[in-house]
């Protein structure tokens, strides 16, 4: 068997494992939604702003018409040295507002959490809005005394570019995934931290946030420590901004798995199998993760020149070869060909292809997302993940050489 072979057996063979699970998981999770009661508890909501002046009103706007009775609110920004107007429009807006020195998100969610009157804290990004209801759902399951921490799905509120159409399809397709593994572990582990609510009480035993660039992973794991539960809540929704630069969404994702990765291996001995074999598979899936983050581009770099030559007798087979490699139109030509191909090990690639886009065709069905331009950046898919995986590569490589480390 050819290095080539050998080589992509050895990466989409885990690639095909991972995705398989997620998709298992993502389906049996929709016959398992818990309904709750609401819980009435009063909400002290807690947004870090640092010159958020453009779109602070809109997000304080929303949390006070989202039909949440005020009385069971407050509203508290945290203005993180902010040298726009952001304080004077949140207060013009009925919010109280904390000045701060410049310190960092965790910084300045952790001083809003000490402020906050309420026995739960609702923790948003400054350039998050919320739907009707949202604070209802994610409180809703407060009604559990067992129940320590919520985080609802998140959607992309700015989706007029190409780049933010493939960025709200993969924000569903991970609240769809992270939904299924929270239900089938009994424990969210993946936290869109710009929408979560937890309780004050178990904020305070956790210590709050820790300054890291994913703050909260980093917390969501530290919970786990402590024996805590975590739960997802995918009906409350918020809408946040996603970059709307190639450039830009590469140094968000380098920061966020820079942060993923001091937060998983800072949190190791949480992932051993004492913990549960749950959280050792989360561990297991995102040393992978980075693996593959690291080792993909060049496998497929290569696989791509491997098969140049006999594709590109002419420019209209060239074409067609590029475009079966850039779209969903691969996957099906392979299994199309397989009789006259053969099978090798590259059919874990084939097939991780047909199932990612199964996966997130229940995930737009789900969040009643289906619509052209989300399917046509279905097909086309895998040129947006060579991007995210770029980033993912870069912070891991920024972890391996950041001095902090792991939090050692």
């Amino acid at each position: 068997m050819e290095p080539i072979f050998i080589a992509a057996g050895v990466l989409l063979l885990p690639l095909f494992l991972v995705l398989s699970a997620f998709l298992l998981l993502s389906v049996t999770a929709l016959f398992r939604q818990r309904d709750f009661a609401w819980s009435g508890r009063k909400v002290s909501v807690v947004i870090p702003a640092y010159n958020e002046a453009e779109g602070i009103a809109d997000c304080i706007s929303s949390v006070l018409s989202s039909g949440y009775p005020r009385q069971l609110l407050e509203v508290i920004v945290v203005d993180d040295g902010s040298d726009d107007a952001t304080a004077a429009i949140a207060r013009k807006m009925g919010a109280r507002v904390i000045m701060a020195k410049h310190a960092g998100k965790a910084s300045a969610l952790n001083k809003g959490i000490t402020a906050a009157k309420h026995e739960l804290i609702l923790t948003l990004d400054a350039d998050t809005v919320v739907g009707k209801r949202f604070i209802y759902r994610i409180t809703a399951p407060f009604s559990d005394p067992n129940i320590d921490a919520v985080s609802g799905a998140a959607k992309v509120r700015n989706q007029t570019g190409v780049l933010g159409v493939f960025q709200g399809l993969e924000y569903m397709l991970n609240s769809f995934v992270i939904q299924g593994i929270a239900s089938s572990a009994g424990k969210a582990m993946g936290f869109w931290g710009s929408i979560a609510c937890y309780r004050a009480s178990s904020l305070k035993k956790a210590r709050g946030f820790r300054p890291t660039y994913a703050e909260d992973f980093d917390l969501a794991i530290r919970m786990q420590k402590l024996g805590m539960k975590t739960a997802i809540e995918s009906r409350a929704v918020g809408y946040t901004r996603a970059p709307e630069s190639v450039s830009s969404l590469v140094r968000q994702r380098s920061r966020w798995w820079h942060g993923i990765a001091q937060s998983t291996f800072g949190n190791r001995e949480v992932f051993l199998a004492r913990h549960g074999i749950a959280l050792a598979a989360i561990f297991a899936v995102h040393a992978f993760w980075f693996a593959y983050s690291l080792l993909s581009l060049p496998l497929f770099a290569y696989m791509v020149a491997y098969w140049l030559g006999p594709n590109a007798a002419s420019l209209a087979d060239l074409a067609f070869y590029l475009f079966r490699w850039l779209s969903l139109a691969g996957p099906l030509y392979a299994i199309y060909m397989l009789p006259q191909w053969g099978i090798n090990l590259t059919i874990f690639g084939i097939l991780s292809g047909i199932i990612s886009a199964i996966t997130m065709a229940l995930a737009l069905a789900y969040f009643r997302e289906l619509d052209a331009k989300k399917l046509l950046a279905l097909v086309f898919y895998f040129p947006y993940t060579i991007i995210v995986n770029f980033g993912t590569m870069l912070g891991f490589i920024g972890f391996l050489f950041d001095r902090r480390g792991a939090f050692r």
